[in-house]
C-alpha cells in the first residue's frame, strides 16, 4: 500500500503563510500561534485544495463528538490516502482541544511558558486514533499541574475550561471521540472557505505531503 509522507515543518510554514494572507480574522494571530487559533475549517480546506492541486487523493470529514459540554462543537480534518482504517489524518487545529482544559493559544503569549507539544500538527493513520487520544490526554493532566490561571487581555481567566479539572479517564473519553469514523462525514465546506483554503494552498510547498 503507498505510504503518505508529511513534513510537517513544511507544511506548517505553508499553512502558517498562507492564512497570513487570507483576509480573515486569523491573520491577527502572531505567528507562532497560527496553528493553535486557527478553526479547523481553514486548515482543512487549504490542506486539501493543496492536495488536489499536486494530485494526492484526499477528502475532507466532519466529526460530530456530541459533548455534553459543547454539543454544537464540529471538527473537520482532512483524511489522505483512501477511506480505510489506513488512511491518514492530517490534523492542523487539534491544538484547539487543549483549549477545553484551560491552554487556548493566548496562554503562552500570557505567560511566557512553553506549554503546546512541539507538533502543530498531527499525522496519523486512522486505525491510530486511540493512541493519539491518550497521548493528547496525557499532555493534558500534565498541564493541569502547571496550569497557573493567568489573566487574558481582558482579565478573563484562561486557564478554566470544562475538563481544566477533569481526570485522565474523563478527558480521554472526549478525546476519543474527535476521529471516531461512526461520528464522521463527509464535508462540503462553504465557498467561502473554500476560497481562503485556495489562498493558503497556494503557500504550501510542493512537497510538503508526497505518496511512495
Amino acid at each position: 500500500m503507498p505510504e503518505v509522507i508529511v513534513d510537517k515543518e513544511k507544511l506548517a510554514y505553508g499553512l502558517e503563510r498562507g492564512i497570513e494572507h487570507t483576509d480573515t480574522i486569523f491573520v491577527e494571530i502572531p505567528r507562532k500561534y497560527i496553528l493553535r487559533g486557527t478553526p479547523c475549517g481553514l486548515v482543512t480546506s487549504g490542506i486539501h485544495e493543496y492536495t488536489e492541486a499536486v494530485g494526492i487523493p484526499s477528502k475532507r470529514v466532519i466529526s460530530t463528538p456530541d459533548w455534553s459540554f459543547d454539543p454544537e462543537l464540529q471538527h473537520t480534518f482532512p483524511l489522505i490516502g483512501g477511506d480505510t482504517e489506513n488512511a491518514v489524518v492530517v490534523d492542523a487545529s487539534y491544538s484547539q482541544f487543549f483549549t477545553y482544559i484551560g491552554l487556548p493559544w493566548g496562554y503562552e503569549l500570557a505567560t511566557g511558558t512553553k506549554e503546546f507539544p512541539d507538533d502543530k500538527i498531527l499525522t496519523f493513520r486512522l486505525s491510530e486514533r486511540d493512541v493519539i487520544a491518550g497521548w493528547m490526554s496525557k499532555v493534558a493532566v500534565e498541564f493541569q499541574g502547571r496550569n497557573v490561571h493567568p489573566e487574558g487581555v481582558f482579565s478573563e481567566d484562561l486557564g478554566v475550561g470544562p475538563l481544566a479539572e477533569a481526570s485522565h479517564e474523563e478527558i480521554n473519553a472526549v478525546y476519543s471521540r474527535i476521529w471516531e469514523p461512526a461520528l464522521s462525514e463527509p464535508w462540503l465546506p462553504p465557498e467561502r472557505v473554500v476560497k481562503h483554503g485556495t489562498v493558503v494552498a497556494n503557500y504550501i510547498p510542493k512537497d510538503a505531503i508526497t505518496i511512495s
